[in-house]
C-alpha cells in the first residue's frame, strides 16, 4: 500500500513539469521531534507521553510555478514514555515507568502549494513517508524502587510488569523493523531557508507480536505520533 502511495504522490507531481520551467534546490535539515505512541492493550489505561528527539538529514525542493515537491532522507529519533499504575494486575501494585527511543532512517515525499509562483513565502503541505529502524533503546523502571532496567531494541529484550513489583526482561521484540504514515504541515521559505512545521500520523502497528490473544496473551498495538519543527537550507536558484 505504502508503495502505491508514495508512487502515485510522484507521479502526481511529476505531470506538470514538462510543460514549465523547473527550480531545484538540495541541502541539510535539521530538526527537533516531539514524538509519542497511540498505544493500547486491551483496556489497561496507560499514560502515554511525549518525548523528545532529534532529527538530521538532507531535503530537496523542485517546484514548478506554486507548486512545491519535497523529497528528503532523514535520520529521526522517535518513541515515547508511557506509565502505568496498577492497583492489583499481573499481581502487581504501583506504577510502572519506561522510556522508549526508536531511531528511523525515515524517507519522507511531501506536495505542497506555495504562497507565490518562485516558491517564496508561506507552503501548505502533505505526503507521505516510509520508515526504516536503525536502532534505539528503553528504560523500564517501577516508580520508586531500584534498579532501573535498561535494553537495546536490537537486543530482542523487553521489559515487562511481573509479580512481587520486580521488572525483568523477556525476548520480546519492541518494534518491527518498518514503519509507514501520512503528514502534513506548513512551512515558509525566505531566499534559501525552509523553515517548517508538521504532525506525521504512523499508520503501521510497529508492535512485532500481532497475536488475536486476550488477557496476558495479547500483544499491544501501538503507532507512531509525531510533531517536527526543522530548518533547512537549501543549495539553488530561487527560482
Amino acid at each position: 500500500m505504502y508503495k502505491r502511495l508514495l508512487l502515485a504522490l510522484a507521479l502526481l507531481s511529476a505531470a506538470p513539469l514538462a510543460h514549465a520551467q523547473v527550480r531545484f534546490s538540495v541541502g541539510p535539515q535539521v530538526g527537533y521531534t516531539l514524538s509519542s505512541a497511540n498505544y493500547k492493550l486491551n483496556n489497561i489505561a496507560y499514560d502515554n507521553r511525549y518525548r523528545s528527539g532529534f532529527s538530521g538529514g538532507l531535503t530537496a525542493e523542485v517546484g514548478v510555478g506554486h507548486l512545491v515537491v519535497r523529497p528528503a532522507v532523514l535520520y529521526a529519533q522517535k518513541g515515547y514514555n508511557q506509565e502505568y499504575t496498577s492497583n492489583g494486575s499481573f499481581g502487581f501494585s504501583g506504577t510502572i515507568s519506561s522510556r522508549t527511543r526508536i531511531d528511523y532512517l525515515t524517507v519522507p515525499l511531501n506536495i505542497g502549494y506555495a504562497q507565490h509562483a518562485d516558491g517564496q513565502g508561506l507552503q501548505v503541505f502533505a505526503g507521505a513517508y516510509f520508515g526504516f529502524v536503525l536502532g534505539g533503546n528503553y528504560i523500564v523502571k517501577s516508580v520508586g524502587t531500584s534498579p532501573t532496567i535498561p535494553g537495546s531494541i536490537y537486543d530482542a529484550n523487553y521489559g515487562h510488569i511481573v509479580a512481587a513489583g520486580n521488572v525483568t526482561k523477556n525476548t520480546d521484540n519492541p518494534v518491527r523493523s518498518k514503519d509507514f504514515g501520512v503528514q502534513g504541515g506548513i512551512g515558509y521559505r525566505y531566499q534559501k531557508l525552509l523553515a517548517q512545521a508538521e504532525y506525521s500520523l504512523g499508520l503501521k502497528n510497529v508492535d512485532p507480536n500481532n497475536s488475536s490473544g486476550s488477557g496476558a496473551n495479547a500483544s499491544p498495538t501501538y503507532y507512531n505520533r509525531v510533531f517536527q519543527l526543522s530548518l533547512a537550507y537549501l543549495f539553488g536558484p530561487k527560482s
